[in-house]
């Protein structure tokens, strides 16, 4: 797809940033523009953490692989 940049920069087809509320924008080496959509809030990667729970267990934060796959 090609698009004309005029006075106020370039418009992006809507259809393009289906599902999109936010991007980032940089521009690299080469003249070369990246647009990378951003993730919403609603992505449940964010509430990770959100609720912990208590443990006995002192280092569970940091070790929380070990305990989850040996068992301990």
């Amino acid at each position: 797809m090609k698009a004309s940049v005029q006075e106020n920069g370039l418009l992006i087809p809507k259809r393009l940033l289906r599902g999109v509320a936010q991007v980032d924008i940089r521009k690299e080496k080469a003249g070369r523009i990246v647009v990378t959509p951003q993730p919403t809030h609603s992505d449940p990667i964010f509430g990770l953490g959100s609720t912990p729970v208590k443990s006995r267990l002192r280092n569970a934060a940091e070790k929380h692989d070990e305990y989850i796959y040996d068992g301990v």
